[in-house]
């Protein structure tokens, strides 16, 4: 597998999230950016967002977004990562579940999506 460069980006990257945003629109409307995470509840962090552009596809750069994510949460000690999928959409579900998350259930807010959840080991969850 190729490395990916993964990085967060500052408020002083907003023109290369306008393009990520904008190419992800075009490809995906229903996708929202390229991927985020955000504290959902306490313990719990949110996958948000995920899109990879057409090219990158098949390459590891979806793993690897997954993972930074889960390193991001397992950072800053929670104790799931959360995320919601859109039922059509069998590359991201497939992707998810050899990542180590599985299906909750319906989204009740979004009846086209499901709920999926990844469960961080102790192990993975390091002290501060």
């Amino acid at each position: 597998m190729t490395a990916h460069e993964i990085r967060s980006l500052a408020v002083a990257d907003w023109a290369v999230w306008r393009e990520i945003r904008l190419r992800s629109l075009a490809d995906a409307p229903e996708a929202f950016g390229s991927v985020g995470g955000m504290h959902h509840s306490p313990g719990t962090a949110e996958l948000i967002s995920m899109w990879v552009a057409p090219e990158a596809r098949g390459t590891g750069v979806g793993r690897a977004l997954v993972e930074a994510v889960v390193d991001w949460a397992t950072s800053e000690r929670s104790e799931r990562v959360v995320l919601a999928v859109r039922r059509n959409n069998a590359p991201a579900v497939a992707l998810y579940a050899r990542s180590g998350f599985v299906l909750v259930g319906p989204n009740p807010d979004d009846a086209d999506e499901d709920l999926m959840a990844r469960d961080l080991q102790a192990a993975e969850v390091s002290p501060r």
